[in-house]
């Protein structure tokens, strides 16, 4: 089922003007050994199946984090197409530093119980569910991935940071108790605070949305909606 969604979604991907954007070069690049990306930067980024490797590490990157389902469920929730549920998941993987958190996750093989990283990995991708849903629903189309990224992720990284002043005790208590989960597992610190406030981070495209414009303080922001919630 994997396989065949995949030929599907690349068909679409690569009959639309998604391969064409520049921030995907990133993911020209990535397609490539690391040894060749400082050799041959320039005949990488003028490579005449450029639109191809584009379409199918878009490609791979979300149906191998989201499963054969994914584009299905997206559109019968949001109506919109493959390539501008591609685009969400572009903008998600990105706002969220996801890509950093699969790398930790993925590193622990052998180190912290595999049922540990396989909720960590669950966790991830209701993130992915939940704000791809979010940005399709939310955001002016055609997506624009740069401009995007740009408007949100370094509040989402902010509120991250504050969360301890943002939520109450409620919610607090509940986020400590899923990082608890993991750190107790043998998962590190950091990484099981990371993934545990995911959840928590869900409403933070909300609030970045409501902050501005007319561009009040994200985190005075945080706080009023935490505390009406």
């Amino acid at each position: 089922m994997l396989a065949y969604t995949k030929n599907v979604t690349y068909q679409e991907l690569l009959d639309s003007d998604l391969p064409d954007d520049p921030l995907l070069s990133e993911d020209l690049v990535r397609y490539f050994p690391p040894v060749l990306e400082k050799r041959y930067a320039e005949n990488i980024q003028n490579h005449r199946l450029r639109r191809e490797i584009i379409a199918t590490s878009v490609t791979n990157s979300m149906l191998n984090r989201t499963g054969p389902g994914f584009i299905t469920e997206m559109k019968q929730r949001t109506g919109r197409s493959a390539p501008e549920i591609a685009r969400a998941y572009t903008i998600v993987r990105d706002v969220f530093d996801l890509r950093s958190l699969w790398q930790r996750i993925e590193a622990l093989d052998n180190i912290a119980p595999s049922e540990a990283q396989t909720a960590m990995l669950h966790e991830t991708g209701r993130t992915v569910e939940r704000m791809t849903e979010w940005f399709l629903r939310n955001e002016a189309h055609p997506l624009d991935i740069r401009s995007n990224i740009e408007t949100y992720k370094s509040g989402v990284q902010k509120l991250g940071g504050n969360l301890p002043v943002i939520l109450g005790d409620v919610a607090l208590d509940a986020m400590r108790k899923r990082a608890k989960r993991f750190k107790s597992a043998g998962v590190p610190d950091d990484l099981s605070a990371a993934v545990g406030q995911l959840k928590v981070l869900s409403s933070s495209c909300d609030v970045v949305r409501l902050a501005g414009p007319p561009n009040l303080p994200v985190l005075d922001t945080a706080i009023v909606y935490s505390r009406i919630g």
